[in-house]
């Protein structure tokens, strides 16, 4: 976890700021657009208000503030106006609309959004008397005949309540455009970091890629020097086994302890050939050639070869395979079963029984070879494949390991199941039949 959180910490961290700077910026823009939307309101309702306001001294003006009851009502009717009130010397002059309270009127204007209404108002001083040059012809003859002059001074509130929708659908569209531009700055910051850790598993992989080919071309140089090496060394020790051989026929009847040493040496040359060669398989890379081959030929010909070793140790050889055509080198089946059988040979003795079987299942045939020996223990089960791995003292231990090999290239499947002292089963899966 920590290599990981090490490796892209710079993308979720560059992620991390671009995404905070994006939720800033846009929390400051709504700010500003709730902002814009209120000085937008606020100069509406101040138009309005002063439209009234007008109105309202006008009315004093010609003495006739009453008929503002009639002025103002349609007002309502056909606007955002929802409530509208007047106080002279703070008694209620004229009211029109739902009633509504009014907060914090002692200043002189004010404005403030409560339940989703907008509320304004204005207290201002009237000194005003009504003259005769302030009115209309008809209403100056009205006046001069039923009136007496009238005088008005002191303070008068006006008060209207504003349900104005254009205000939250502003504010409505605004939210909206900042969740859009939001959620594309989301994706393209998410799509950016994906792109720079895809760029950085990218870059990671290929020099893996690079040092794995690098190792792989050292192991081949190694693995070529090592069967070269192998290759030189059978040659001396083949010349070594000739001299041996011909100082035994020459000691073979004078001295029985030279001629003791002698064989020792020639069994142990023998023994290193054989290792040898075994190495020499494992290293080297056979190439497969496949062709259509007899199941039972082929097995045929291997336990006719290995049978005379079985009867000398007294263990019982049988086989039981089905006449098909298979897919297979017959070379590489060949020591394929030679191996396993060698070693289901050592890990018996007299009076037990090895058996290959076949089975066959759709369009592919498995082999298994079944014996009743010592069995392989758990502990030696989990490195069963690995170069010099052995059960037993007879073998080298190198013999699983080709057969694994081999079956990879074959492009086939090994399974191996062993109980001590019951016995070991090697099944070969995924044999194509043809």
């Amino acid at each position: 976890m920590s290599k990981f959180i090490k490796t892209y910490s710079k993308p979720f961290i560059v992620g991390c700021v671009l995404i905070a700077l994006l939720s800033l910026w846009v929390f400051k823009e709504k700010a500003a657009g709730d902002e814009r939307a209120s000085i937008s309101i606020y100069k509406s309702s101040k138009n309005i208000g002063d439209i009234l306001r007008g109105v309202i001294i006008s009315q004093y003006r010609c003495g006739n503030p009453e008929r503002l009851g009639q002025i103002l009502p349609p007002v309502l009717e056909s606007s955002d106006i929802k409530y509208i009130i007047l106080k002279y010397h703070n008694k209620v002059f004229l009211e029109i609309g739902k009633n509504s309270k009014f907060s914090q009127t002692d200043t002189k204007t004010g404005f403030k959004l409560y339940n989703k209404q907008f509320y304004y108002w204005d207290n201002f001083n009237l000194t005003y008397s009504t003259s005769i040059f302030t009115c209309s012809n008809m209403m100056l003859k009205q006046k001069h005949i039923n009136r007496a002059k009238k005088n008005y001074k002191g303070t008068v509130f006006f008060g209207i309540r504003i349900q104005d929708k254009s205000y939250f659908r502003q504010i409505r569209d605004n939210n909206i455009r900042l969740i859009v531009i939001f959620i594309i700055g989301l994706i393209g910051t998410l799509v950016f970091i994906f792109a720079w850790i895809r760029w950085i598993k990218s870059r990671k992989l290929r020099k893996e890629l690079e040092d794995t080919r690098q190792k792989a071309e050292q192991l081949e140089e190694l693995n070529l020097a090592a069967t070269g090496l192998a290759h030189e060394t059978k040659n001396p020790l083949g010349i070594i086994r000739a001299i041996a051989q011909k100082l035994q026929s020459e000691y073979s009847n004078k001295n029985r302890e030279e001629n003791r040493l002698i064989k020792k040496i020639i069994q142990e040359v023998d023994r290193t050939g054989e290792r040898l060669s075994d190495f020499m398989n494992y290293a080297s890379f056979k190439n497969v050639n496949k062709e259509a081959l007899s199941l039972s030929d082929e097995i045929h010909k291997i336990t006719e070869l290995l049978q005379p070793d079985f009867e000398l140790t007294g263990i019982d050889l049988t086989t039981n395979i089905a006449d098909m055509k298979i897919e297979s080198d017959s070379e590489v089946l060949g020591q394929i079963l030679v191996n396993l059988l060698q070693n289901s040979l050592n890990a018996c003795q007299s009076g037990n029984t090895v058996k290959i079987e076949s089975q066959r299942k759709d369009n592919f045939v498995s082999l298994s070879i079944t014996d009743n020996g010592h069995g392989i223990s758990p502990e030696l089960m989990k490195d069963i494949f690995k170069p010099y791995v052995k059960g037993s003292s007879k073998g080298h231990g190198i013999g699983l390991s080709i057969v694994k090999k081999f079956i990879e290239n074959l492009g086939w499947e090994i399974k191996i199941f062993s109980e001590i002292d019951i016995g070991t089963t090697v099944v070969l899966d995924k044999i194509k039949i043809l």
